[in-house]
């Protein structure tokens, strides 16, 4: 295949990926206002698009699909069709179909079943037949003996950088004649500058264009479904007599022309006449607000500005963010030289600064060119609950909220299987049938709450459903029985809940196709911890269950303060710290046979890390307070070295994974650090409050 043909193909891939999206969400949209034409319009503008670009490369196959489907929607755009859950269904199931074929051009499914393809032709077919028998204009047709005949103007204003859009404003006007009869042709030239401001590359034209139809304006939109999202397309229906008068005035254009006159005398010859808005206020066929409304409406896409992007490829981005990383190294090991040598003066000193500033604004632009909202990541979420409910006869109203919580591309790729089982398992084994919930006292129709956001320098995702929750009681059972607990052992009751992330571990009492609450859950943590995130459960029997994902903005370079441990130095990152102190002895106290500190009017743990971890410590002289979540912890070391901001390295890939640690780095001096997981140290200490 030629190299151009592979771009081509490239390019279609990823519009047809982002049509394919908007096509989803929007059907979504659909099922719940089936009423709303703005919906049905994106709906159509996605399928005309993956019609047309599948043509562009020659993918016939997707082309006829997408031509049927498109019909179907033109059908249910005219108001030939009302929407209903076999529509509905055939709508969704033909959207996966071309999700398939385009996933096999890509080598990532086999395509789809041929059997499926065809009888999915033929239901498009026959959904939109049933136009036929209730088509108005064709009951016209046949009365009158010919096509109903309508009349309208089109205003085509199009920008001045519309050829920087692809736009060829001629292949419009071609493309409208095919569709319509055009009657006459008006091109404006008042906007063409003088021979020498001439930009080539610059549209200064604009057309008035009578045409007549025989299938209403939908001829029209049709040919600008595009072209008028950022251009000024009017389309105003006329009359006979509009027509005639537009002739009799045609004069006046043609002298303006030519230069013949001014516009500024047409306009004042043709003073008496009203403007159209005026003329429908007089009679009473609209209001003067709505006339205004239109205006305002029509003024704001005069201003609409196309927004510059680029598409670029995530392992470029890598790349970039790598070299990053070894420059801030780098840096860091310039300034451990000087510092050697004793040659860091106030000159080197503020140069340092200097360099330091630039570095940090630079991994701060990189950073976020990978930061993508969570939403492309959570609304394809929506088809799976929708679909789950309906297999399961549950009704379920699912919502998400925080989608445009950004979050770094790497993490959002990460965190979608994980989603999903926890997703299949609230819809599968915690929210209960409609007969079950009304049984219970709780409404028909259960809540599912996806919700994204922000919190200490963390992404927070957290579902929440109104389920029957999961029982402690049982889990305690399940986990004696199967030899993970002592009989006469006791558990908190979150110790109990967090027993549903050990492997095997469920309390369902069957195992369905879809899920089974525990089933699986150890390799949702597993998957969580590899991006240095943590999972929290809370649930209360018959009232629901929330799990709270904690997940780190970026899993590239973060801000981390440098402890030291005896000869052991390690990376506390900076959003765990809550402050750090010299330790004062009188301040520890013994509570409960535990070491605690006094802090904040009540009393937190103390670890000597050096004792925790089997290190040799020395003076034991400093203390550092971390965080995660609500939970404090006080940890005793040897010395607080400084701020650092690190390039965090695997364990797993590089080493093996050791405990209570996410990771290490390469300092300055060119030795290792390892990064502490705070919440996975929290969580491995008892008593932590």
């Amino acid at each position: 295949m030629p190299s151009d043909d592979s771009e081509m193909i490239e390019v279609f891939i990823g519009d047809a990926t982002e049509q394919l999206e908007v096509l989803e969400a929007e059907l979504l949209n659909l099922e719940d206002n089936p009423e709303d034409p703005e919906t049905i319009k994106k709906i159509f503008r996605a399928v005309h698009t993956l019609k047309g670009s599948a043509g562009f490369v020659d993918f016939s196959d997707i082309e006829a699909f997408a031509h049927l489907y498109e019909e179907l929607l033109s059908s249910i755009r005219d108001g030939k069709i009302t929407i209903n859950d076999d529509i509905m269904e055939a709508l969704l199931t033909s959207k996966d179909i071309i999700n398939a074929m385009i996933n096999y051009r890509v080598g990532q499914s086999d395509y789809p079943d041929e059997t499926k393809v065809e009888d999915m032709k033929e239901e498009l077919k026959r959904l939109n037949s049933g136009s036929a028998e209730k088509d108005p204009e064709e009951e016209e047709e046949a009365t009158t003996g010919g096509p109903k005949r309508e009349l309208f103007k089109v205003a085509m204003n199009l920008r001045t950088d519309v050829f920087e859009t692809g736009t060829d404003p001629l292949l419009l006007i071609d493309d409208l004649a095919n569709h319509c009869k055009i009657l006459d042709t008006t091109m404006v030239i008042k906007n063409v500058p003088v021979l020498t401001k001439i930009n080539v590359f610059e549209n200064y034209l604009s057309w008035n264009i009578i045409v007549e139809c025989t299938k209403g304006r939908e001829q029209i939109d049709d040919v600008f479904i595009f072209a008028s999202m950022d251009n000024d397309i009017q389309i105003e229906k006329i009359t006979d007599e509009d027509l005639s008068e537009m002739e009799d005035s045609k004069i006046g254009e043609l002298l303006v022309q030519k230069g013949y006159i001014g516009e500024e005398e047409v306009e004042e010859a043709m003073e008496k006449h009203k403007k159209l808005g005026d003329d429908l206020v007089k009679e009473g066929k609209v209001t003067r607000k709505l006339v205004d409304s239109v205006a305002k409406r029509q003024e704001e896409l005069r201003k609409v500005r196309r927004t510059s992007t680029l598409r670029i490829e995530t392992d470029k981005l890598d790349r970039i963010i790598e070299s990053v990383g070894e420059v801030v190294v780098v840096k860091s090991r310039i300034r451990e030289l000087l510092e050697r040598k004793g040659w860091l003066q106030l000159e080197e000193e503020a140069t340092l600064t200097e360099l330091d500033r630039y570095i940090t604004q630079l991994q701060k632009d990189v950073m976020n060119t990978r930061m993508v909202p969570i939403k492309d990541t959570l609304l394809p979420f929506r088809r799976l609950v929708r679909d789950l409910s309906k297999k399961q006869g549950k009704e379920i109203e699912f919502e998400i909220k925080g989608e445009d919580t950004e979050l770094d591309k790497t993490v959002t790729e990460k965190i979608k299987d994980p989603l999903k089982h926890m997703l299949r398992n609230s819809v599968d084994h915690g929210i209960e049938t409609p007969e079950e919930r009304i049984a219970a006292g709780k409404p028909k129709k259960g809540k599912l709450l996806l919700e994204a956001s922000h919190q200490n320098g963390e992404v927070l995702i957290e579902l929440t459903d109104d389920g029957k929750g999961i029982d402690p009681e049982k889990i305690k059972e399940k986990a004696v029985s199967k030899g993970l607990l002592e009989e006469d052992a006791t558990l908190t009751r979150e110790e109990a809940l967090r027993m549903i992330f050990n492997p095997g571990f469920s309390t369902a009492k069957e195992v369905t196709d879809v899920s089974g609450r525990g089933v699986g859950m150890d390799v949702v943590m597993d998957n969580i911890n590899t991006i240095q995130g943590d999972v929290e459960v809370h649930s209360e029997k018959g009232e629901g269950t929330e799990f709270t994902i904690h997940i780190p903005l970026t899993l590239a370079i973060i801000d981390g303060i440098l402890v030291r441990v005896g000869t052991n130095k390690l990376i506390i990152p900076i959003q765990s710290v809550v402050s750090f102190q010299p330790l004062d002895p009188k301040s520890v106290h013994n509570v409960n046979n535990t070491t605690a500190l006094s802090f904040r009017g009540g009393y937190i743990p103390v670890i000597n890390l050096g004792e925790y971890m089997h290190y040799q410590a020395e003076s034991n002289n400093m203390l550092v307070i971390v965080q995660s979540g609500n939970k404090y912890l006080a940890l005793i070391l040897d010395e607080v070295v400084g701020k650092y901001q690190i390039v965090i390295k695997s364990l797993e890939e590089n080493f093996k994974k050791i405990k209570n640690f996410a990771g290490a780095t390469v300092l300055g001096d060119g030795s290792v650090a390892l990064i502490l997981d705070v919440k996975t140290l929290l969580r491995n200490v008892k008593n932590v409050s």
